[in-house]
């Protein structure tokens, strides 16, 4: 690792964290979306553990047992940066966007010493960094507030401290390889499936080669890890897989078998890199020699057991639970246009490569708003990976936009104005009914949250194994009722079942007709949906 920075390095290295960080600045800068569903309730996470670091009591048990299961689905790492970044800087909207900003800089970085290392080349390396956030399902999660590039990056990072230990183990790395380790599982749940299995390389490979050195410190790293999770393990691991088998449960309907995910992973594995820069990873295999993929073995190991191990959980098989296959795809993608640029018979397909390439970003993430859309044949946008912008949704990132939204509350400002003009008690309750996309009750929330809002909100819904039913109870009990009077019967959630939809009915009738509750306002959303606000007249 002799002199790994130079003038000429560091100057590449900040050229391509400042490109990065440009795009998702740009990018933030035009979006006006609001959080719904699960990235509003880690948001919300994050703001619980702002809440328990301003009254911390480090010697309680509780408040230790609060802060490790303060979102009990997941590992508390991310929530930890949100909510001493909002303890900081405050609860503004931008201190989200700084999160989003730290773990893309992570993953560069990851990337370009990954490529560094590897190649000793600082051309690739650059590349590299720059390449996984061309991928579409990359870049589109690095705006949004989900766990999986915050996972994607803390991999890449671990991955780039294995590396760094296969390059001088030392007691030094091992304790960055062991702390890397347990940060990254404490960072998303599918995280130690892309770890173990280069991790076991690594030690197969000493225990095969009487590496007793080596093995020595590596079991250094393995106790690091174990310090580092300890807390976490005793406190909140059983309640997460408690919480994770109730969940399941619930979802029954949703079980599928190990060769049915695996299946899936698989087959829409293109869909994260696009058939272009699929073919481009395909190419880079056969002109790459024998002693890169022989130092890229670990690389292979995390992201082929990755799959596997994630298909042995029984969730929805999404592809992006299978996001760190890119990290491999980028360094063989970064070789290839690399070699190609250095032959001069092949500079002209390089320079064709890099043109598609941008052009396929800018138009996956930055049309049809806010540039105009260049209409090009469906199987042409579909092989260059930008039909999920025609369709205005990335369904490998789990369904979310991929280009800025336009300004749209959807009625949120116009409700919260609402009650605060029309309510005289000091914390009017709030509640929704169905809890959907656009009328969610986790952005409600959130908002409630960010802008000190001294109201609470629920919802009239509640989950059971066979779907969510509807209680008429709890509106009795509210100040205030939002009903989302749905344009098309379709756009219900999924989770109100056919057999409910009678008591969804009669719960909308028994508020828009009773006597105890009156009607202060009306709102038809772009969408057709018409939002109505009620007063409960009792209270």
């Amino acid at each position: 690792m002799k002199n790994f920075f130079n003038q000429k390095e560091i100057f590449l290295f900040f050229t391509g964290l400042a490109i990065v960080n440009c795009l998702l600045a740009i990018w933030a800068y035009y979006d006006h979306s609001l959080p719904v569903y699960d990235t509003a309730c880690h948001i919300l996470s994050g703001f619980s553990v702002c809440d328990l670091l301003k009254h911390a009591h480090p010697g309680s048990f509780d408040w230790w047992k609060s802060l490790m299961t303060v979102n009990p689905l997941y590992p508390p790492f991310v929530y930890l940066v949100y909510g001493v970044l909002k303890l900081l800087l405050g609860p503004q909207h931008w201190v989200d966007l700084l999160v989003h900003q730290i773990f893309a800089c992570i993953l560069y970085s990851s990337m370009y010493g990954l490529g560094r290392l590897i190649f000793k080349d600082h051309i690739i390396a650059l590349l590299s960094g720059l390449i996984i956030f061309v991928y579409s399902t990359v870049f589109t999660l690095a705006h949004y507030d989900l766990l999986d590039l915050p996972g994607l990056a803390m991999v890449a990072f671990t991955l780039f401290c294995v590396a760094c230990w296969q390059e001088k183990p030392s007691l030094r790395t091992s304790i960055l390889l062991g702390s890397a380790f347990a940060l990254a599982s404490l960072t998303k749940n599918n995280c130690i499936a892309f770890l173990i299995p280069p991790l076991l390389y690594v030690f197969g490979f000493c225990l095969y080669s009487r590496a007793w050195n080596k093995l020595n410190v590596l079991i250094l790293a393995g106790f690091t890890s174990l310090v580092i999770l300890l807390p976490w393990l005793i406190l909140a691991c059983p309640l997460m897989i408690k919480t994770i088998s109730e969940s399941e449960y619930r979802n029954v309907e949703y079980s599928s078998t190990f060769f049915d995910r695996l299946s899936c992973y698989l087959f829409h594995i293109p869909e994260i890199h696009s058939y272009f820069l699929s073919i481009i990873f395909v190419f880079a295999l056969f002109i790459c020699t024998k002693i890169f993929h022989r130092r890229m073995l670990f690389l292979w190991c995390s992201a082929v057991g990755g799959i596997f191990i994630s298909a042995f959980f029984n969730w929805p098989p999404l592809v992006r639970y299978v996001l760190p296959v890119t990290i491999l795809s980028a360094l063989y993608c970064a070789l290839a246009f690399k070699l190609c640029w250095s032959s001069p018979i092949m500079r002209p397909l390089s320079i064709l490569s890099i043109i598609v390439v941008s052009f396929a970003f800018i138009e996956n993430n930055f049309t049809p708003y806010p540039l105009p859309r260049i209409k090009l044949p469906e199987p042409v946008e579909s092989f260059l990976g930008i039909s999920c912008a025609r369709e205005g949704k990335s369904i490998a990132a789990g369904g979310i936009s991929v280009y800025p939204s336009p300004a749209n509350d959807l009625g949120t400002t116009w409700v919260l104005n609402t009650i605060k003009q029309n309510q005289e008690n000091t914390q009017p309750n709030l509640t929704i009914l169905p809890d959907t996309e656009e009328v969610s009750l986790s952005t409600y929330l959130y908002l409630i949250k960010q802008n000190g809002l001294n109201i609470n909100a629920t919802t009239l819904q509640y989950y059971v194994p066979a779907g969510a039913k509807v209680s008429p109870d709890i509106a009795l009990k509210t100040n205030w009722c939002l009903l989302s009077i749905q344009n098309i019967p379709s756009s219900l959630p999924r989770s109100l079942k056919e057999e409910n939809s009678k008591t969804y009915d009669l719960c909308c009738n028994f508020i828009q007709s009773s006597k105890h509750f009156k009607l202060v306002g009306s709102l038809t959303l772009p969408s057709g949906s018409k939002l109505e606000l009620y007063k409960n007249l009792s209270h």
